[in-house]
């Protein structure tokens, strides 16, 4: 699907979806993997997120301070990258998420318990350090699934067609505005 009619075609699927999943509450800003994954990871454990992404504090409970990473890879075991983590927080939740965005796993580990320097979180390190893993959700993650499927699929046709080259589909600049497409219209 090469020519420019096919191109703004998948362009023009890829905001639809991206908007239904703004209009549905589960993306707050064009950063996708980390948005749906903070919902997925409120909706599992009852969090509170916060109004606006800050570096360091992404949600609370109950008093504590919780750091959400995400990633989105058909392997279901893939390191999640904690690059650029900073302090401050006091539980780390590492959500792993399908290809098509589907939650496969939420992990909760106290930040005291992480080894200084930890540059991300594989299975080797999930053997040995004490934490929680949720693979069960609730209504509120499941009833969610048909979005997320068809936010993922229009991703990985822009993929699968040439017009991103990674999953950072706006650090390549495509967002729902380049093909005329904005919010709310």
């Amino acid at each position: 699907m090469g020519s420019s009619v096919g191109r703004a075609h998948l362009l023009e699927v890829f905001a639809q979806a991206s908007d239904a999943l703004f209009d549905a509450g589960i993306t707050r800003s064009d950063s996708f993997t980390g948005d749906i994954g903070e919902f997925v990871a409120a909706r599992t454990l009852g969090l509170a997120l916060e109004g606006r992404n800050t570096a360091t504090i992404d949600a609370t409970k109950d008093g504590k301070r919780y750091q959400v990473k995400s990633i989105a890879n058909a392997n279901r075991h893939a390191a999640v990258s904690l690059v650029g983590l900073k302090s401050g927080f006091e539980i780390l939740v590492c959500v792993r998420l399908s290809s098509l965005y589907e939650p496969v796993e939420v992990i909760e580990v106290d930040h005291e318990d992480l080894p200084k320097g930890t540059r991300s979180v594989n299975e080797s390190l999930l053997r040995v350090l004490p934490c929680t893993r949720h693979t069960s959700f609730p209504a509120a993650v499941t009833s969610a699934l048909p979005l997320l499927r068809a936010f993922g699929r229009a991703r990985q046709a822009l993929l699968d067609n040439g017009i991103i080259r990674s999953s950072r589909v706006v650090g390549e600049g495509v967002s729902p505005r380049v093909v005329g497409i904005e919010r709310g219209s």
